[in-house]
């Protein structure tokens, strides 16, 4: 394990770094007490200085605190070549690095945030006919009694870092008053990829009472992809889009 430094002037190393993955998480893990603004003005992306590391803040009781240490880690995706640095700030969720691979060096290909979500997504990377899409999962707590599990499509093959599609493939409202829990889950039941992009996706809802099922349902919807979004088609579901959505 390499130890923790701290340089008096990172800037410079920091701009260096950020021009690869792998260089970018080795600083990120063998420093403290910097800022991420240097990566953000060597990128030209939006200013992540809000994201500081190891510096003094206010906790949740307004008390001053040293924060921890942040953290990085390299996902290497091989089809298309190119890594995913995942940046772990302190306590408010990664921000997501994605580089293409150019011969010996890389090129930023974009950034994605999961501020204010879920603290440890879970990633995947798979493989649909000629496309390779890295996957997001993370959990959101809404509102009161609501828990949500979302996963996030993210086509890595298209310019734009950012999710295609987006499921809602768990959601939990536990209602206080009546004692009941509703819940509903989606499932991914067909994948077409000629001569278009089509995913149709299954939903069961059931309403239980101390572990007894009171009602259940099933429905089906369908997405057609156009350009860089999967579109909903209510020619071809049995449930509305604003069903689909969540926060039912």
């Amino acid at each position: 394990m390499l130890p923790l430094v701290t340089l008096a002037d990172d800037a410079e190393d920091l701009a260096r770094a950020a021009k690869s993955p792998y260089d970018l998480a080795r600083f990120v893990n063998t420093h403290v007490e910097f800022s991420w603004e240097p990566m953000a003005r060597a990128l030209g992306i939006n200013d992540y200085s809000h994201l500081p590391c190891g510096q003094e803040g206010f906790g949740p009781n307004l008390e001053l605190m040293h924060q921890p240490t942040c953290s990085a880690a390299v996902l290497r995706v091989a089809n298309p070549p190119q890594a995913i640095a995942i940046l772990y700030p302190t306590g408010i969720g990664p921000t997501l690095l994605r580089y293409r691979q150019k011969g010996s060096s890389w090129e930023f290909a974009g950034a994605y945030e999961l501020m204010g979500k879920d603290l440890l997504p879970v990633y995947t990377v798979i493989r649909f006919g000629k496309r390779s899409y890295f996957i997001v999962r993370h959990r959101e707590m809404p509102g009161s009694g609501l828990q949500s599990e979302i996963e996030e499509w993210i086509d890595l093959e298209t310019a734009k870092f950012e999710p295609v599609f987006s499921l809602v493939i768990s959601e939990i409202f536990s209602d206080i008053t009546s004692g009941t829990d509703q819940e509903t889950v989606a499932s991914i039941a067909s994948w077409e990829t000629e001569p278009v992009e089509i995913i149709e996706v299954e939903y069961r809802d059931s309403t239980t009472r101390s572990n007894t099922i009171l009602d259940s349902k099933t429905g089906t919807a369908t997405f057609v992809r156009q350009g860089d979004t999967f579109v909903f088609d209510p020619s071809r579901s049995t449930v509305s889009e604003k069903y689909v959505g969540g926060l039912r």
